[in-house]
């Protein structure tokens, strides 16, 4: 037999180990991105229920702020009713009650401001956390892409180099077989 029509053992190869490598290196770059995908998720999910909650104090404290300029009107209509007759101290009761509801606006208005600042402080860290997160996963997701792709060249040139040697030691058995 020659080099040229000589068959090459499979089991130089071995298939299907090479298959189980590519099947479990596959799962576990799906299971990487559906870890990804559910981290995204959450994430996103807190951030909602956080955008729902600050919302909600958000109505709460119109709310509450309506009730107290209500409450502070259906005072000035009693007072009207029932000091009609002394309006100096009526004036001045308006006075106030409107330098109240000012600094109660006022004190509302910094809440309010506050609360925004601090919302939105804490959605661009979340949203920063997310970018973080998003962009370890795809650095992790390029390493691995990397290795496999490092794995595979080693195994290639290991390969090529078995084959060679392979090669060198059947040319050198048919050189032994024809000097004998």
């Amino acid at each position: 037999m020659t080099g040229a029509t000589e068959k090459i053992d499979p089991a130089y190869y071995d298939p299907r180990a090479l298959r189980e490598t590519i099947v479990a290196l596959r799962a576990g770059l799906e299971q990487a991105e559906e870890r990804r995908q559910r981290e995204v998720q959450a994430a996103t999910q807190s951030a909602n229920a956080d955008v729902e909650q600050l919302k909600a104090t958000v109505q709460a404290l119109r709310a509450a702020l309506e009730a107290e300029r209500v409450a502070s009107e259906e005072r000035i209509q009693e007072m009207r009713r029932e000091f009609g007759n002394q309006s100096q101290q009526f004036r001045e009761t308006i006075e106030s009650l409107r330098t109240r509801l000012e600094e109660e606006r006022a004190r509302a208005q910094e809440r309010m401001q506050e609360e925004r600042a601090t919302s939105n402080r804490e959605l661009a860290e979340m949203r920063d956390a997310v970018h973080s997160i998003r962009n370890e996963m795809d650095r992790q997701a390029l390493k691995h892409v990397e290795a496999t792709h490092e794995t595979a060249r080693r195994h290639r040139a290991e390969i090529q180099e078995l084959n060679a040697t392979i090669a060198a030691l059947r040319d050198r058995v048919d050189h032994e077989r024809s000097n004998a």
